[in-house]
């Protein structure tokens, strides 16, 4: 099995510091990472201060001074998928997301986060980004199929062919 373990180089799409621009929650992100940290907090003007940090590494600073929000470890995975969700949702970043097959997507860092990647040092960790990802990229998976044979059920030569009987039957999915 594939496996990728850091989001750096040709990688480097996975990771929430990559700059890509998208709207969540009605507010614009440059990145996955400003999008994170401003959900930690229900102040806006703290969530303002994070969101108009001009680079990830800034907007992680200014998360870690914010109040965080009382219930913010029962839903900080929850956020994230939403984070990874949105950010996947433009089409250049899903068809990235999707070309990376079946590799293990492992967030290896030397900076000792074991909880959202693997800590490389000490040799452990949760990869709780990782993981999101993996099952963000097969629920992309999963509709991306279910869209192409749409298409084929929809178009005018599989109609002519097989009048009558649905894509599924034909398939045995139904």
């Amino acid at each position: 099995m594939k496996q990728i373990w850091e989001f750096k180089g040709k990688h480097s799409f996975l990771s929430n510091f990559f700059e890509v621009e998208f709207i969540m929650d009605g507010e614009v992100c440059l990145s996955g990472e400003h999008a994170f940290q401003a959900a930690k907090t229900l102040d806006f003007k703290e969530r303002e201060h994070i969101l108009l940090s001009t680079t990830p590494g800034i907007s992680k600073r200014r998360g870690r001074s914010v109040e965080l929000r009382s219930d913010w470890e029962c839903i900080k995975v929850p956020i994230m998928a939403k984070v990874l969700h949105t950010k996947f949702k433009l089409p250049e970043m899903e068809r990235k997301l999707i070309s990376t097959g079946d590799a293990l997507l492992v967030e290896g860092n030397a900076w000792g986060d074991a909880f959202w990647g693997f800590d490389l040092k000490r040799g452990f960790g949760q990869n709780m980004l990782g993981r999101l990802l993996m099952m963000l990229r097969k629920s992309k998976r999963n509709e991306s199929y279910a869209e192409r044979y749409k298409k084929i059920a929809d178009s005018n030569w599989f109609k002519k062919i097989y009048e009558g009987h649905s894509l599924g039957e034909i398939i045995d999915i139904e």
